[in-house]
């Protein structure tokens, strides 16, 4: 069996959104395209028994296993689970998320155990900040608040893009400024 299991997670539609959604991104199998993929010669979502999620908020905080089997695994990616940090005790907050999911199973006789990791780099909180500032450009009443947008915009840009590579430490260090700039509101301007 060639199974492996795909995870996608998004969030941060609007800068009122305080949820992730969470998608099965394996997909069925296919001998060309999709060897590792659900379904003959791998295992099946209907052969799955248990799906569990546990988070970990970019502070460390642990949420506990959560049952996701109604929604997850999906063989069309039509299905979704949507998670709500506050729900499971933990703080809406900008930072790497880090979600596991393990699916167990039995195919042909034996017991199966595969896991699938998922980092997801939330701006959500510092991109409302970053959006007014956008908005409010000659709003600050100092003179450079366009300055100070366009510091925010571009800081905001290259956390993400620091993510993307991979450089975690380079956009927590960012996000840490973006914070900075935010909790500011323009003063020292």
């Amino acid at each position: 069996m060639s199974l492996k299991t795909v995870l996608s997670v998004s969030s941060c539609d609007s800068c009122t959104s305080k949820s992730f959604v969470l998608k099965d991104g394996t997909f069925p199998y296919h001998a060309t395209s999709n060897i590792t993929g659900w379904g003959s010669p791998n295992a099946a979502t209907s052969d799955v028994t248990t799906s569990t999620l546990q988070v970990t908020s970019p502070s460390g905080v642990v949420s506990a296993f959560i049952d996701v089997s109604a929604s997850l695994p999906s063989v069309d990616n039509n299905d979704s689970y949507t998670y709500v940090p506050t729900a499971n005790g933990q703080a809406w907050e900008d930072g790497i998320w880090l979600f596991d999911w393990v699916v167990k199973g039995t195919f042909s006789g034996d017991a199966f155990y595969i896991g699938a990791s998922k980092k997801k780099f939330s701006l959500c909180i510092v991109k409302c900040c970053v959006d007014k500032l956008a908005v409010n450009m000659s709003g600050c009443g100092c003179g450079n608040g366009g300055s100070k947008s366009v510091d925010a915009f571009l800081t905001y840009n290259a956390a993400e893009s620091a993510f993307c590579c991979g450089n975690d430490d380079r956009a927590k260090s960012l996000l840490v400024k973006l914070q900075d700039l935010c909790a500011n509101n323009c003063k020292g301007c």
